[in-house]
């Protein structure tokens, strides 16, 4: 078995906010998310952390 951990791209950062809980990624976001995706796409996923964020970055996984 093999556990590889990906943090979720960068996400919208809001001026003078407290934090949002599960904020959408921000463009950078996106591209990092593109990023790990390409990294891993010839790997078999057997598990997805379903947290907003977390499944956007690893959409492109999936298709």
């Amino acid at each position: 078995m093999e556990l590889i951990i990906v943090r979720h791209g960068r996400p919208v950062r809001f001026e003078g906010a407290d934090g949002i809980a599960d904020p959408e990624l921000a463009p950078i976001g996106l591209k990092q998310a593109e990023a790990v995706a390409d990294y891993l796409q010839d790997l078999s996923i057997d598990l997805v952390v379903r947290l907003h964020y977390c499944a956007l970055d690893k959409l492109p996984l999936l298709f």
